[in-house]
């Protein structure tokens, strides 16, 4: 049967109100390329059970695709929300997943962010099982999300076919279709070994193998994040002030007395009244301490364990927005309070002399480098590489640990000598 004359059906699981737009583009992605699309706004009203429409409409599609903005949506009485439900479900029947989720750092209006703190922490926590658990890719806006929707479904149709539908008059029956379908994948796989003991019995082209501070496997002992007395901005409480006083050995300006409780007071009152402005403002100390906490200076190293020179060497390796790449140490600074709020009643005043300037702070001139950062995305390049030989990244390279897990690194190796990249993955545990 002709590739062409097979159509897929496609689950498309999003919140709604959030991604019209981006759920429209990808409709129309999918009818181009003469597939269909089904999602939520494709039900009729009846009588059945909302959950078991959804689980019969997945269980009768080819593949799922999840698009992720950032709102958690709508909560099941099973404490998670209905795109969670659906995703886990595609998980447990074995249907292929396709991810997208959208960059975090991404503007959005207010009613496309949650603002819920409970429903924040839960997005956040579903976007790690997504990233760990499906292949994933991450988009900006509804054009780019149309188009690597495009281009991933046209691959995994490929890599991973499917029943699908197809005009009764050129249908086979199921087992027939799974048949080809197997012998199609082993006719594959027997290529590829082929393919690879040409290239290790000729020699004629080189092997990458990538190490990170000279490790196959990072792993990272995550720090949490601690704050003295009065880095946050927090409701004051006489008690807890006082106990600071005795613990820093520091001189505050003005003791506490049963007298400031009118201070107090009108202090913790502008607390609330700009509580968005207090969430922002320590949220911000909060991901500075994290990244002064948790990062690492690296040197990575690549390997041609091939026995052939490569010449005009790219490799492209893509992090998880857990972890951030830079050129400098994130360092401690002082934040600047909202004007909204005062200044706290009982700031402590530091016994200690801070010098003009320290080691960290000589001007100096910045080490050559060869590489490139793109947000996320770190590409290295050499000249060349010989064989049995290993060269190193150049200048300055740290990662940043934002958040706990286990990460698979996607890596890309390309040369003069390869007709297509090699792919690869590494793995880096922070825990």
């Amino acid at each position: 049967m002709n590739f062409f004359e097979k159509k897929y059906q496609l689950f498309i699981s999003s919140t709604y109100q959030d991604l019209i737009i981006g759920r429209e583009e990808v409709i129309k992605s999918i009818l181009s390329l003469y597939h269909i699309p089904i999602g939520m706004e494709m039900f009729s009203a009846d009588n059945s059970d909302q959950w078991e429409v959804i689980q019969h409409t997945i269980d009768n599609s080819d593949y799922y695709l999840l698009i992720l903005g950032h709102r958690y949506g709508s909560v099941t009485k099973e404490g998670i929300s209905f795109t969670e439900k659906e995703f886990d479900y595609a998980k447990s029947i074995g249907i292929p997943v396709l991810a997208f989720i959208r960059n975090h750092d991404v503007a959005t209006k207010p009613e496309e962010r949650d603002i819920e703190y409970d429903k924040q922490e839960k997005m956040r926590l579903f976007r790690e099982k997504v990233s760990t658990g499906a292949m994933v890719d991450f988009w900006k806006n509804e054009n780019e999300l149309a188009q690597k929707v495009a281009i991933a479904i046209t691959k995994i149709f490929s890599k991973t076919p499917r029943i699908g539908w197809v005009r009764a008059d050129k249908a086979v029956s199921p087992q027939v279709s799974e048949e080809l379908a197997q012998l199609s994948k082993e006719n594959r796989d027997l290529k590829n070994i082929v393919e690879e003991f040409r290239k290790r019995e000729s020699g004629l082209t080189p092997n990458f193998k990538m190490l990170i501070n000279n490790k196959e496997q990072l792993e990272i002992e995550y720090k949490d994040p601690t704050f003295n007395h009065y880095e946050l901005i927090t409701p004051i409480d006489v008690d807890d002030i006082a106990e600071a006083f005795d613990l820093s050995g520091r001189t505050p300006k003005k003791i506490p007395n049963s007298s400031s409780n009118k201070v107090i007071e009108q202090y913790n009152l502008k607390i609330r009244e700009f509580s968005n402005d207090v969430e922002k403002y320590n949220n911000s100390v909060k991901r500075q301490e994290i990244r002064v906490k948790n990062n690492l200076r690296t040197r990575i190293s690549i390997h041609n364990i091939g026995m052939k020179k490569a010449k005009d060497v790219y490799i492209e390796i893509s992090f998880p927005e857990e972890i951030m790449i830079t050129r400098e140490r994130p360092k401690k600074e002082k934040k600047t309070k909202p004007a909204s709020i005062p200044n706290h009643p009982y700031e402590i005043k530091s016994s200690f002399i801070t010098l003009p300037w320290s080691h960290d702070t000589v001007m100096h001139r910045p080490e050559p480098s060869n590489f490139t950062i793109d947000e996320n995305l770190l590409t290295i390049r050499f000249d060349s590489i010989l064989h049995t030989t290993q060269e190193e990244s150049q200048g300055e390279l740290y990662l940043v640990f934002l958040n706990k897990g286990t990460f698979t690194i996607p890596v890309s190796f390309m040369c003069e000598e390869f007709t297509t990249p090699e792919l690869s993955t590494f793995e880096i545990i922070v825990e």
